[in-house]
């Protein structure tokens, strides 16, 4: 009875092993394509500067959103003030 279970607990253990390779993990070399995921597989180190770069570039784009809305609300402030001059000496010539 106990050879058996101990049989049972070896093959449960091959399956789930046999599984975890499927899934992507397990022994799979690093460069090699992995036919379930359709891609060549990575160390985590390269997936972890892949996030940090595009956190990097979303940052960047989030910048340039900022600048250019800011550059926006200054030409306006900027026109303004000139409508403003011109008005005042519009009242001065009518003076």
């Amino acid at each position: 009875k106990k050879k058996e279970e101990e049989e049972k607990k070896k093959k449960k253990k091959k399956k789930k092993k046999k599984k975890k390779e499927e899934e992507g993990g397990g022994k799979e070399e690093e460069g090699k394509w992995n036919e379930r995921r359709g891609e060549i597989v990575r160390c985590k180190i390269e997936r972890e500067w892949e996030r940090i770069r595009e956190e990097e570039t979303e940052r960047e784009r989030k910048r340039e959103r900022q600048t250019k809305t800011a550059q926006g609300r200054n030409r306006e402030q900027g026109r303004g003030r000139e409508r403003e001059r011109e008005r005042e000496k519009e009242r001065e010539i009518g003076r």
